[in-house]
């Protein structure tokens, strides 16, 4: 029998039906207003009844504000010290908590830095804390990455398919000539499967809301709730990395000289977290890791802080800390990564290190001859947070 469908459950798949498209063209319609302020205004935030959203980049706020976390400011006409505000500096957000107010100037701090902000104006503030969403940010960093995207998309069309189709049983008529038996016999053939179109147009509302809110999300803007240090970080292409504020920073070695040897090729630098000038005003962890390809037949040494002539010094180089993985365009590299090093704002701290490369005469060979090695150090630093 053919299955009927009552008034109240069409008119409840009528008022679902209503409920999405109105939800669909209310997000349409922020997604326009944010893309006018951003774009047009030049507005690097979209800001609808007084609040704001932000997702954190940094972890100064920790431990109450984690990196990852998605934050709703409320625009507020007085603020007071404790207070917890985002606002803008240059083309920056800043997230921090308000430690002294003096008339339309406040000063801030993250709660995890050893030093406090330049001068804040009230001007400058979009709004203080109003709600936090753990590793709401995720979302973002993660559905929005195009290949990520693109397998939501191709999942949410299958599953649309799958739900929208509709089975019915066909029986027919078939006249048996047996003595004894009604000839009309009904038997069951192969169930029929079609795809019911209200139910897809249903589910492909469904999908274009998903679409949409992704839209949505790739909109938030970042706010960096920053580690912070007067100093100014620079590198030295020679010897020394100066390591005076968080950073990513690399050097690559030149290997001109380098041929077929009985003694190594040394290569001296130096991580601090000083210079002439200054001192890092915060506590800074970093970690050395050396990139090299695997065209010659090169092997390495590493050690800190000794004498590397010395019978007694220690090699960092061990099978334990050393890695060879093929990049998407099929070049092999090997990856030297150390221990990670802790240096304080309080001491002034230096670590001296020595690579040696190898590249003995048994290893010459005319076909390494024109051959491109490529050796990369790479020092990443991070503020240390306690959490």
């Amino acid at each position: 029998m053919k299955k009927k469908i009552t008034k109240n459950q069409d008119s409840l798949s009528r008022k679902i039906s209503r409920i999405l498209i109105l939800i669909i063209i209310l997000i349409l319609v922020f997604i326009t207003y944010s893309f006018i302020k951003t774009k047009y205004y030049k507005k690097g935030y979209t800001s609808i009844f007084g609040y704001a959203y932000f997702i954190v980049d940094s972890g100064s706020m920790s431990p109450k504000i984690k990196k990852n976390d998605l934050i709703i400011v409320k625009e507020k006409s007085k603020y007071k010290e404790k207070d917890i505000i985002t606002y803008k500096e240059n083309n920056n957000y800043i997230t921090h908590r308000i430690t002294r107010i003096d008339d339309n100037r406040l000063v801030t701090k993250g709660d995890a830095n050893n030093n406090l902000d330049q001068v804040v104006y009230k001007k400058d503030v979009i709004g203080k804390l109003a709600l936090i969403i753990p590793s709401g940010g995720l979302i973002k960093k993660i559905f929005v990455l195009p290949k990520v995207l693109i397998i939501l998309l191709m999942t949410l069309l299958i599953i649309s398919i799958t739900i929208s189709y509709k089975t019915k049983n066909v029986r027919s008529k078939v006249k048996k000539p047996i003595k004894g038996l009604n000839p009309n016999i009904y038997i069951k053939k192969d169930i029929t499967k079609n795809i019911d179109k209200k139910r897809f147009k249903g589910m492909l509302k469904v999908d274009l809301l998903v679409i949409i809110l992704l839209l949505l999300i790739s909109s938030i803007p970042i706010t960096l709730s920053r580690y912070d240090s007067l100093a100014i970080g620079k590198t030295s292409t020679n010897i020394a990395f100066y390591l005076l504020k968080p950073d990513y920073v690399t050097n690559n070695i030149k290997l001109t000289t380098l041929t077929p040897s009985d003694t190594p090729y040394v290569y001296t630098f130096s991580i601090s977290n000083y210079d002439a000038v200054s001192t890092s005003e915060v506590d800074l962890e970093y970690t050395l890791k050396i990139v090299t390809t695997t065209n010659l037949p090169l092997t390495y040494k590493l050690y800190k802080n000794e004498d590397y002539t010395s019978n007694s010094s220690t090699n960092l180089v061990t099978n334990n800390n050393t890695t060879i993985e093929q990049d998407d365009d099929g070049t092999y590299f090997k990856y030297i990564t150390l221990n990670k090093e802790e240096m304080y704002y309080t001491t002034p701290q230096k670590n001296n290190y020595t690579l040696l490369i190898y590249y003995t005469r048994e290893s010459a060979n005319a076909k390494y001859q024109n051959t491109i090695e490529s050796i990369r150090i790479i020092i990443d630093s991070n503020q240390i947070v306690d959490t």
